[in-house]
């Protein structure tokens, strides 16, 4: 609309006549979006941008809508009709406007959090027997209706467009470790001469660690038998195949960047194949982590390479120097340097000349004259045509035609044996035809990056860098969560009142104070980038800022959750609460986890109660909509799952254990071993084994045990075996017999939490 309507001299002068023009950046201000997107979704009974919306000076919407063309089209009136007709209403009408206005209002604020609802439950800290299997239906509800909304030959959950919704695919991973552990019990049962009592009827609960195995979603009391180990059999074979058909056909189409990493923002068409080229860091991050945690469940090389190399491309082009983030590249940008208007994908898509062009050369001189030249072999794998590969109907204004889009139309094995070649001779090709074509792209105008810091995003950034730099074992990606976190704490939060801004840019932060989602992002960031590298900083000021979020947006009439917004803006007319899981999880879905994390990391069980009484308060929406909060299920699933921390010791309290006499001979060899000894433990927690709502207490400075002194029972207890680093795997505290070796950790965390590793 800014270039069809906004730009066009006749409409704006109606515009700029008849009333005053407010251009929001939703971005910036997501607060008022959500209220304004609230009132259109109400009466037209649908959403989305772009979003114009007419306000009286009181700011009270009186109309509003989405799209609307420049001209009468399509059975839709055109925006200088509406300005027309609306600024003639409002000379003639305007008492009536006015009280309808005020009448929208106040059912918007009557209705607008309707669906949470605070309950007797809600206000409790404990779990009955009734709150888990409530637990155990809503959340077989929600499998069932993802399963309902899946497309198996395709992958992805609708049809077109088809967008990556990597809130859904993290549930479903963290759903089959659950049906993994029932079909484990359940087996284990089928077995067991002398099944007890308590078996028939397994729960989801925070059993002691020997009873963990017994909980369950899909092994409902109703079924019996072998009837309920083959449904949970086919439960985890069913998740297990949403996610990785999902998996594989993002990361082989074109809503992947083949040739840079990073994926963009959704596919127009259901194939994955042609995108809208936006890139939204919010997106980099949440796939980068659902790759990660998809590789170390099923250890697909695949999928680590992809996590990788997406990560590579977020350091590499939206980094800043000091350690944020940017936000976006656009999708737009000139086809060349003399073009004079912006196309879409103009900076990803190729015609067949200039691959054939870039290839051929190499060709060329290799002296290549048989079928399998690189120019085949990188068409073949990668979908090339001369006509170009895109559909008509995943182009219908004819922008790409005979453009081509990359995707990954055949595997290395499928491209090695149609060409009789080395598997390795072909990866080679494709990675150095792909170098070769990356380098011609990097010589194309740039699409606009839009360079605004984001502290949510930045959070969301922070934990894909930390949790995926642990999976994939890379220090780098590490390193650069350390550094992002020190720069939000540095450029982004005033210590002397505790308060995050929302964003930063060209060395400025930003007037407008942090929302909802800016707090839980990153107090998550903070959580995840502490558990891989114990550095007690970072925890201590997630609990800073989880009491200034409580202060800030908790709602004090007991209704459950927070506000998105802090205390009352003028400029906002509803504060809301309701949120969904949706391009990015809910503000509320992260609160609810990472108060149950912080509840199991310092013994703080107020906090566990809290996330109670906030996840119960979304019962309404998990029994009638639970497909719009798969963040806040895995937040239910948390709550009634065994509270599991695993506590790595790698320095012992130095009052308690004496210098060896004879350390000084050999410092330099005695501090490599206990290092590498250290890094084993860390990777079977970190890497090797799947285990979703643990938690990882790091004691391995003086620093960390003074911190945690005072927050953990008998903190003191926990030392190194015989001076080696050494784990401890408890429930509530209450710990097994400690460990040193990489196999008995392996084993113990099995035994206490099996998930078995998929193999598809």
């Amino acid at each position: 609309m800014e270039e069809q309507s906004f730009m066009n001299p006749g409409i704006a002068s109606i515009m700029n006549k008849n009333f005053v023009n407010i251009k929001v950046d939703r971005e910036e201000r997501p607060d008022v979006d959500r209220v304004y997107m609230a009132f259109i979704t109400a009466t037209t009974g649908h959403g989305g941008w772009p979003m114009s919306v007419w306000l009286t000076p009181e700011l009270t919407p009186i109309f509003g809508g989405t799209y609307f063309p420049p001209e009468d089209k399509w059975g839709t009136p055109g925006f200088p009709f509406l300005l027309a007709k609306i600024a003639a209403l409002w000379s003639s009408r305007r008492d009536e406007i006015l009280l309808k206005g005020r009448g929208i209002m106040q059912l918007l604020e009557q209705g607008i959090d309707a669906r949470l609802q605070p309950t007797e439950e809600s206000n409790e800290g404990a779990v009955s027997d009734a709150k888990q299997d409530s637990a155990r239906d809503w959340l077989e509800l929600a499998f069932t209706k993802f399963e309902e909304e899946f497309d198996p030959q395709l992958g992805g959950f609708g049809g077109a467009p088809k967008f990556p919704r990597p809130v859904i695919l993290q549930f479903l991973l963290n759903l089959y470790a659950h049906f993994s552990r029932v079909t484990a019990s359940l087996k284990a049962q089928a077995t067991d001469a002398t099944p007890s009592p308590t078996s028939a009827s397994p729960r989801l609960a925070g059993a002691p660690v020997a009873a963990a195995a017994a909980t369950t979603l899909s092994a409902s009391p109703k079924l019996k038998g072998s009837r309920r180990l083959s449904v949970a059999e086919r439960n985890c074979l069913q998740t297990m195949r949403m996610c990785t058909t999902t998996l594989d056909a993002m990361h082989r189409g074109g809503l992947y960047d083949h040739l840079g990493g990073g994926f963009h923002r959704y596919s127009v068409d259901q194939f994955w194949h042609v995108p809208h080229f936006e890139k939204m860091l919010f997106d980099q991050a949440q796939l980068a982590l659902t790759y990660a945690m998809g590789f170390q469940l099923t250890r697909i090389p695949a999928y680590a390479q992809v996590c990788r190399d997406t990560l590579a491309y977020v350091l590499r082009d939206l980094a800043h120097p000091l350690g944020g983030f940017f936000s976006a590249e656009d999708a737009d940008s000139l086809p060349s340097v003399t073009s004079e208007s912006k196309s879409e994908g103009a900076y990803y898509v190729w015609s067949y000349e200039e691959i054939s062009t870039t290839l051929s050369q190499g060709d060329c001189a290799a002296g290549v004259a048989s079928n399998a030249t690189d120019l085949a072999v990188f068409c073949y794998a990668f979908g090339v045509r001369p006509q170009g590969n895109i559909r008509r109907e995943s182009n219908p204004h004819g922008e790409l035609a005979r453009k081509n889009h990359l995707f990954q139309e055949y595997t290395l094995q499928e491209t090695a044996d149609h060409f009789h070649l080395p598997l390795a001779d072909v990866a080679n090709r494709l990675e150095n035809a792909r170098a070769r074509l990356h380098g011609i792209r990097a010589a194309r105008p740039r699409p606009h990056l839009d360079d605004k810091i984001i502290a949510a995003w930045n959070g969301l950034m922070i934990s894909a860098l930390a949790k995926a730099g642990g999976v994939v074992e890379e220090p780098l990606f590490i390193h650069a969560a350390q550094k992002a976190a020190r720069f939000l704490r540095g450029s982004m939060y005033n210590t002397e009142s505790g308060q995050l801004v929302r964003s930063w840019r060209d060395g400025s932060a930003s007037k407008v104070g942090g929302f909802l989602s800016d707090y839980a992002f990153v107090i998550q960031g903070l959580l995840d980038l502490y558990e891989v590298d114990g550095d007690t900083t970072w925890l201590e000021w997630a609990l800073q800022l989880q009491s200034k979020q409580d202060e800030l947006f908790h709602d004090p009439n007991g209704g459950g959750g927070y506000f998105v917004t802090s205390t009352h803006d003028p400029s906002i007319l509803v504060r809301l609460k309701c949120e969904e899981d949706s391009a990015e999880p809910a503000g509320n879905s992260i609160a609810a986890i990472n108060l149950l994390r912080l509840a199991n990391l310092v013994n703080r069980p107020e906090m566990r109660d809290r996330a109670a009484a906030l996840i119960t308060s979304h019962q309404f929406l998990f029994s009638n909509a639970p497909t719009a909060l798969p963040m806040m299920l895995s937040a239910l699933q948390f709550l009634h799952s065994p509270n599991v921390q695993v506590v790595l010791v790698t320095k012992n309290s130095p009052t308690d254990v004496p210098k060896p006499k004879d350390e000084p001979t050999r410092p330099a060899a005695a501090a490599s071993a206990a290092s590498e000894a250290a890094t084993e433990l860390q990777s079977v927690v970190l890497s090797q084994c799947f285990i979703p709502f643990k938690s990882i207490v790091h004691l391995q400075s003086d620093a960390s045990r003074r911190f945690l002194r005072n927050k953990l029972p008998a903190v003191d207890d926990y030392q190194m075996i015989d001076n080696q680093p050494t784990a401890y795997v408890c429930q509530s505290f209450a710990c097994q017999a400690p460990v040193t070796s990489v196999r008995e950790l392996r084993t113990l965390l099995g035994a206490t939490l099996p998930v078995q590793p998929f193999s598809p």
